[in-house]
């Protein structure tokens, strides 16, 4: 069956301004804070940022959590049998270098970033090929889930395989890509700035997402790891916006604040909630049901909640934000209520009565390392040692691939569809693509309640309850708190913002004065 994304037909569905409004005093450049340091490679493929989507395009793209999937390198796509999807790009798309990309650049950027091993979701699909100049065939090693051809069409850029290899180091420096900005300025971990494309390859009216709008001219991203500077950066304009504010710098910008006249405060459930994982394997004592229980209930989630970022989180009780459409209220009824003598039961009922030492490992990144803090000091009333071992996320990734490495971790996944799909890149062998989930379970009734709902016939309230009900049943995960996420912006150059489908504010999406 053909799928046609025509430019009628994604007009009709767009649910964003296409034009900023501009007076005289308009704004040419915009500068963006950020906390961590996203920015010390720019390979294409090492996951979303605040810059990653107006320098690298994808083949599709959501251009808001859960909303409608739009083509972006894509023009159509047919479907041919359960598992092969045929996708034609645009026949005069440009890098910024003016390579001209075909079928065959896309299929060299899929099967490289499968080789690196960057973005495990995509294992799903078994192979990659260009059929003609501008045509890629994808096929699937088993049915595609529900949702999963959109979000695979958005995971990775697609860049011109001349000039990935002319690079010299995958263009961890210099990137080459198709999107509406360059980067013209970069210091790792310090600073980047994006310059506006006057070569931009797409045709404007057929420019349907907030990535490939340039509202500004240039757009600088700085890196400002501790709180205090970031929020002087902002009081002072050196920054005009960023995702990043403290909770206790919130309120000097916020309605009433003393900086209220100035900028808004735009706060939205979050879509990335923290969820604890044991590693099951043999290599691990949290093989034993038991223990995984007993630390389970001896976590006060309620008391996190208060604890971390300033108390703007609330308890979680899945493995996902409850702004999901197939979230359930009643999941809460299955949570491992905090008791500290109930822990204590499991515990001995577990192979280590006496207690025993466990590592969490867990990357630098957001309140990881408060919440790994708080966690240490719970089970510590129950005789369970936690050794917290915080990385560079660099090193993270190959470390949480290694059951010998690690006994806990603090993780957090989303889908900008369903929340099943979140628990698909966890629990779903053919998705991980190891053979195992990602914590190390072998569990053939996992996999079938995963296969079906995930699946289109079998994304049933019903189905989807008896998954999560088996995964909280057997311990195999806890999730633990939801923040909420605030962005701030100087309403005196900026209108409005945008986030995109997973709700990651967008520097391109703001509409700028």
């Amino acid at each position: 069956m053909q799928k046609k994304l025509t430019a009628a037909v994604l007009a009709a569905a767009m649910v964003f301004s296409a034009a900023p409004a501009v007076n005289a005093q308009e704004t040419d450049s915009i500068a963006i804070g950020v906390s961590s340091k996203t920015y010390e490679s720019l390979i294409p493929w090492q996951g979303a940022t605040e810059y990653s989507a107006m320098v690298y395009e994808a083949l599709g793209a959501k251009d808001e959590f859960s909303g409608t999937f739009y083509g972006v390198l894509m023009k159509d796509y047919t479907q041919v049998d359960d598992v092969t999807f045929d996708v034609t790009i645009y026949d005069y798309i440009y890098d910024s270098a003016g390579n001209h990309i075909t079928a065959e650049d896309v299929a060299f950027s899929w099967n490289t970033c499968q080789e690196l091993g960057e973005l495990t979701e995509t294992f799903t699909i078994a192979s990659i090929t260009a059929i003609d100049d501008y045509t890629v065939e994808f096929v699937w090693g088993s049915t595609p889930a529900l949702g999963d051809f959109e979000a695979q069409m958005g995971n990775v850029a697609i860049v011109s395989q001349a000039a990935y290899e002319a690079s010299g180091n995958g263009m961890a420096t210099a990137p080459v890509g198709t999107g509406r900005y360059v980067v013209s300025e970069w210091t790792s971990g310090v600073s980047m700035t994006l310059t506006a494309r006057d070569d931009y390859w797409q045709e404007e009216d057929l420019c349907l997402i907030n990535q490939q709008k340039a509202p500004v001219s240039t757009v600088r991203i700085d890196t400002i790891t501790e709180s205090s500077q970031l929020a002087m950066a902002l009081q002072t304009g050196t920054i005009d916006a960023s995702a990043d504010v403290s909770v206790d710098d919130l309120p000097n910008f916020a309605e009433g604040g003393m900086y209220s006249d100035q900028y808004t405060v735009e706060t939205i459930t979050g879509v990335q909630g923290y969820v604890l994982y044991p590693n099951c394997s043999e290599n691990s004592p949290l093989a034993d049901e038991n223990l995984r229980k007993a630390v389970f209930t001896a976590i006060d989630k309620d008391f996190l909640a208060a604890a971390i970022q300033g108390g703007s989180c609330e308890p979680l009780y899945a493995m996902g934000s409850t702004k999901y459409s197939d979230y359930n209220e009643a999941w809460s009824e299955l949570d491992y209520s905090y008791d500290v003598e109930k822990a204590k039961e499991y515990l001995a009922a577990s192979a280590y009565p006496d207690g025993v030492e466990l590592t969490l490992i867990t990357p630098t990144m957001g309140f990881n390392e408060d919440v790994a803090t708080i966690l240490k000091e719970q089970l510590s009333a129950i005789g369970v040692t936690l050794n917290i071992d915080v990385q560079q996320f660099s090193n993270y990734l190959p470390n949480e691939g290694d059951s010998t490495a690690w006994d806990f971790t603090i993780a957090f996944l989303s889908s900008d569809d369903y929340i099943t799909n979140c628990w698909a890149k966890y629990f779903d062998i053919d998705v991980v693509g190891t053979g195992l989930t990602k914590n190390f379970i072998a569990d053939d009734e996992l996999q079938s309640l995963m296969d079906t709902c995930t699946s289109e016939e079998g994304h049933t309230e019903e189905n989807i309850d008896a998954t999560w009900t088996y995964i909280m049943e057997n311990a195999y995960c806890y999730p633990l708190i939801l923040p909420s996420q605030s962005v701030v912006y100087n309403s005196s150059k900026i209108e409005s913002i945008a986030f995109s489908g997973m709700d990651k504010f967008l520097a391109s999406g703001f509409v700028y004065y």
